[in-house]
């Protein structure tokens, strides 16, 4: 999971939801 808070800090994410959205998604394609 090395990258993804990167990754979401890089395109200014802060939102819990989005978060949570990309989370799942790294998660199913983990």
């Amino acid at each position: 999971r090395l990258g993804i808070d990167d990754e979401l800090r890089r395109l200014g994410v802060k939102n819990g939801d989005t978060v949570r959205i990309f989370e799942y998604e790294f998660e199913f394609t983990d």
